[in-house]
């Protein structure tokens, strides 16, 4: 059964930003310099025999969600009755290693790329060009793989636009390859995602490929796919090399001094990971690009040059060719506009980010969350560009806005961090396992009021601005999305993995564990968790963040002509029934206090009748 789910993060300290809305490996796999021992050249075990016919994917219950598992089954991953996948993954590459090392380079070597669509500073690629440079006669070429399952991207709920975006540095980085280092990418449709793995092994052994590395992905399904393909991958005659590279400091490598065991909550995480990096310099050391290939692998290997890119599947089309283009314009793609961005970001805003990354109608953030979504960025190349930027070489000291920013980003590790401990979450459970019985509204008049606000027709202008931006540029400031993630689950009593999914189904910069951890966080049930009785008044935040309406004008066009701010942020008090009719504004859903009175209640129900969960 598939155990994933889809569907960000942070607020001041953290919320529902479902790329890490703003911002946001690990011990390196590799130093700059560092040879890696060659292999000795000793044939490898023969190829399997070919595979049965694949049986079909599993059901999967309400279209997406698999079966909730019991809170009985997620509490074995803590208690070692169940090995954690990142344990497997590393357990397989240790077990295997022996064999692999025997395996001969072969003909190329491969980077398969997946979430790291970049060239600068990145850790496998950087590794794939060493080991083609190293091997004997150095006449061996690299090559780069990229896989499009259609299955895949619907099953983790990837949203045409953050798929466009892909594409669209997917071409930018082909045609760098090709230009700059004479590395073919070749870009293989993959209908199932449960075959990946073993075409992959193929494409490899009909390439003569003896050596396949990529960077780890830290979901459930990502680790145990690639444990696989370890394994599978002797009897291929292909050794896979899986590294860390997405995280500055390695997820699950902090834990807490006295007893061990891996930090639930932020601050002293933060903390932790600082002093980690402070101690250890060299984990910010970048990476170096691929070397060129030789002339003469062109010559032998010229149809791999020729792979196309693909168009997107139907289901993850964009609605035209005006959308396509107002999001083109709106988001550059690949890893130049990423360098762009991050340089203009530090020399014009981040001095003042701590004091602007709130506002809605002029967001301070960076936008950079749909590169570190995509890869175009790295943690280190952001990390690292900012601490140059700083007055003092230090995360913790010296700009302000530096410091702030950096707190930011560390959220997206943070959870991936929480990933890789408590897998769980990605199994349709919250973090905190007693509350997967809060009795969330169901009903009739719940769908009614989940469609509405899914369409921004809410009666609570903030609301209903946020949600009307995500539609249309399909991104949202990070301060509206922890408003949106609270008013959901605290207002319309509406379950968070609802507004979860809804994230992704359209985010552009929509990122698994941060939208996860993010959603968790402000409906109360997650790592890190607000306190639950603290309920985000959607007023109060609109007058706060929004003070002269000018997020609401822009979004909410019914509201445009309202003169009187007050009136912007409450029509329904301050125009009357007949004013919002008149503007051909909606009454409010719910009543604030009233929703709040209620949560609390179904809260504190759920808690006393979660210890156990279902079984």
């Amino acid at each position: 059964m598939s155990e994933r789910r889809g569907a960000s993060s942070k607020s001041s300290k953290a919320g529902p930003s479902g790329g890490g809305s703003d911002e946001a490996t690990s011990s390196r796999s590799m130093k700059k310099k560092r040879a890696r021992p060659r292999p000795s050249p000793s044939p490898p075990s023969p190829p399997p025999p070919p595979p049965p016919s694949p049986s079909p994917d599993p059901p999967e219950v309400n279209g997406y969600y698999p079966d909730e598992i019991s809170n009985a089954h997620a509490q074995e991953y803590m208690t070692g009755v169940r090995q954690k996948p990142i344990k497997t993954l590393l357990s397989t590459l240790s077990i295997t290693n022996a064999e692999r090392s025997r395996i001969p380079v072969g003909d190329c070597v491969v980077h398969w790329f997946r979430g790291d669509l970049r060239f600068e500073d990145n850790t496998a690629l950087s590794l794939a060009s060493q080991a083609a440079r190293e091997a004997a006669g150095g006449g061996v070429g690299l090559v780069g793989l990229y896989v499009l399952s259609p299955r895949d991207l619907g099953a983790h709920v990837v949203s045409p636009a953050k798929l466009d975006f892909a594409l669209r540095s997917l071409r930018i980085l082909k045609e760098d390859l090709d230009g700059r280092f004479g590395v073919p990418l070749w870009i293989e449709v993959v209908e199932r995602r449960r075959d990946v793995g073993r075409r992959v092994l193929e494409l490899c052994r009909q390439w003569e490929a003896g050596r396949l590395f990529a960077n780890m992905e830290y979901e459930v399904d990502e680790l145990r796919r690639d444990a696989k393909i370890v394994r599978d991958g002797v009897g291929y005659g292909v050794s896979v090399e899986v590294v860390h590279d997405l995280c500055v400091v390695l997820p699950g490598e902090l834990v807490t001094k006295g007893k061990g065991t891996p930090f639930v909550a932020h601050a002293p995480w933060f903390k932790a990971w600082v002093d980690n990096i402070h101690s250890r310099p060299s984990g910010l050391e970048l990476c170096p690009p691929p070397e060129r290939n030789p002339d003469s692998f062109r010559e032998a290997h010229a149809s791999l040059f020729d792979s196309p890119i693909p168009s997107a599947p139907q289901g993850k089309v964009l609605e035209g060719e005006e959308q396509a283009e107002y999001l083109a314009n709106l988001y550059p793609a690949g890893e130049h506009a990423a360098q762009e961005r991050l340089k203009k970001f530090l020399k014009d805003q981040v001095e003042e980010y701590h004091e602007n990354k709130n506002g809605l109608a002029d967001s301070g953030t960076s936008m950079l969350s749909v590169h570190f979504a995509a890869g175009t960025l790295s943690s280190r190349q952001a990390v690292s560009a900012a601490l140059n930027a700083n007055s003092i070489k230090a995360l913790d000291r010296g700009s302000k806005g530096i410091q702030t920013w950096i707190s930011e980003l560390s959220w997206r590790e943070f959870y991936k961090h929480v990933l890789v401990n408590w897998p769980f979450v990605c199994m349709k459970k919250p973090f905190k396992l007693r509350c997967s019985t809060i009795p969330w509204c169901s009903t009739s008049l719940a769908e009614s009021h989940f469609g509405a606000f899914c369409t921004g027709h809410t009666g609570y202008p903030v609301i209903d601005a946020a949600i009307r931006q995500l539609l249309k540029t399909k991104y949202m400031p990070n301060r509206a999305r922890m408003i949106v993630a609270s008013f959901l689950t605290k207002d319309l009593l509406i379950d968070w993995r609802r507004g979860e999914r809804f994230f992704m189904e359209h985010l552009i910069d929509g990122d698994f564990a941060s939208n996860n951890g993010g959603w968790g966080w402000c409906s109360g049930v997650g790592a890190d968790t607000q306190s639950y009785f603290i309920v985000l008044n959607p007023v109060k935040q609109s007058l706060r963040f929004d003070p002269q309406g000018e997020y609401i004008r822009t979004w909410v066009e019914e509201l445009r002509g309202v003169k009187e701010e007050r009136a912007l942020h409450e029509p329904f008090k301050f125009l009357g029934e007949e004013g919002v009719k008149k503007v051909e504004y909606v009454a409010p859903l719910v009543q604030h206090e009233a929703s709040r009175r209620k949560f609390l209640r179904l809260y504190k129900r759920g808690q006393a009748g979660g210890r156990g969960g279902r079984h």
